[in-house]
């Protein structure tokens, strides 16, 4: 596959017509190796309208992980007056997105000025650069845990699980494997929540967990166990809100007194300065 290239062409559309919906294709050509056609149709709205337009790579051109990034230009060639309408983009090109552009490259109402016998004129810059191939993502290893696919990571929790509440799944029938797995999954992210500190965990994670918990009960399994937990932690969440407005109550009382003090202990040097000059001896020349 050719490196980075740059290249210069003019896309025509023929037969033009905005009486409908349908896209509009010009003719293939090929750049760096790849084959591109530009892709045109109506986009409407209650302004009018607008023509959109888009680089489209043809499907099955790059392989699994290949990527090439691709800067674009496309101008619209008007009748008598020239080129105009010059609009640029990029975009990443892969196996999966294969067309960049424009939504709203030109309002339909100026569209009539640049059709010539309904054929309508692209010129066409591509600045390609070389592909790029990405790391293929290493494959994540299960392990089969009662019946679950989980992952290496999940293994031990979902043995403890087990091992400490054994009849949890008695009930939960579901056959398909994704959904098995997605309903353990769900199961270790509500205990995971459960886990966090009453001061991270919020009174919307508590209602979430609720949810979550009925989905997993409706689903088959005998979490009893993890309902008792949930609200304990209820309890305690509003143990914790009782608490923070009593300490908010005493900070405020102790900010109080701290002023209080604070005023005292002027009142008691103003007295001790007082004091201190009673106290004072007569000299001689004051008594004589």
């Amino acid at each position: 596959m050719d490196g980075h290239v740059k290249k210069k062409l003019t896309c025509v559309f023929k037969s033009f017509s905005l009486q409908d919906d349908e896209c509009h294709y010009s003719l293939p050509f090929k750049v760096a190796d790849c084959d591109w056609r530009l892709v045109a149709f109506r986009k409407r709205d209650t302004d009018g309208g607008y023509l959109s337009m888009y680089l489209e790579l043809a499907p099955g051109t790059l392989p699994p992980r290949w990527r090439r990034d691709v800067e674009f230009s496309l101008t619209l060639v008007k009748q008598g007056f020239g080129n105009s309408n010059k609009t640029s983009g990029q975009g990443c090109f892969d196996a999966e997105n294969n067309s960049w552009g424009f939504e709203e490259f030109l309002p339909l109402s100026k569209l009539w000025g640049h059709l010539v016998d309904y054929n309508l004129t692209i010129i066409t810059e591509l600045d390609v650069m070389p592909a790029i191939v990405l790391p293929e993502e290493p494959m994540k290893e299960t392990t089969d845990v009662n019946g679950f696919e989980v992952l290496s990571c999940q293994v031990e929790s979902v043995k403890l699980i087990f091992e400490r509440h054994p009849d949890i799944a008695e009930e939960f029938y579901a056959k398909n494997q994704h959904l098995r797995n997605a309903c353990m999954t769900f199961l270790l992210s509500l205990v995971e929540t459960l886990c966090q500190s009453l001061e991270k965990l919020s009174n919307e994670d508590l209602v979430e967990a609720d949810i979550a918990l009925t989905y997993l009960k409706d689903a088959g399994f005998k979490v009893d166990w993890l309902e008792k937990k949930l609200d304990q932690l209820k309890d305690k969440k509003e143990k914790e809100k009782s608490c923070l407005a009593r300490l908010q109550e005493i900070e405020e009382h102790l900010q109080k007194l701290k002023q209080q003090c604070s005023e005292l202990d002027a009142l008691a040097e103003d007295e001790k300065t007082d004091l201190s000059a009673t106290r004072t001896a007569l000299s001689f020349d004051d008594i004589v």
